[in-house]
């Protein structure tokens, strides 16, 4: 088990991305760092809102562009509020979410002043 908080990852159910984490796990999330949080999609739709509390402090397309705005994301959740919610990072889109993506999140939750909830809004 990890020191500290784990990261949150909320995948929509039923979803790509859910699937793959749940039945071939990254380190990351077999580890106990990452917790994957099955959400309901709204509606018809594959897709989730982000949720109703906490700080949303970075807002990406995709997983890839994680990786290419690093330290922008890593400032965003040192900086974010302190508060009683969450410090939420959104992605819009993503098929899957490989380990190194979920490194970056867990190294980036350890120094946020709250816990870190990644909301993966859609499929890719």
């Amino acid at each position: 088990m990890p020191k500290g908080r784990p990261v949150v990852v909320l995948v929509p159910s039923g979803s790509r991305p859910h699937h793959a984490l749940r039945d071939d796990p990254p380190p990351s999330v077999a580890g106990g760092a990452v917790v994957v949080s099955p959400v309901t999609p709204v509606g018809t739709t594959s897709r989730i809102e982000p949720p109703d509390s906490g700080h949303v402090v970075f807002s990406l397309p995709s997983p890839e562009v994680l990786l290419r705005d690093a330290d922008d994301v890593r400032r965003a959740v040192d900086l974010a509020p302190h508060g009683p919610g969450p410090v939420v990072v959104v992605l819009e889109a993503a098929d899957e979410l490989r380990e190194e993506h979920l490194a970056l999140l867990v190294e980036a939750g350890a120094r946020a002043p709250s816990p870190l909830v990644v909301a993966v809004l859609g499929p890719g």
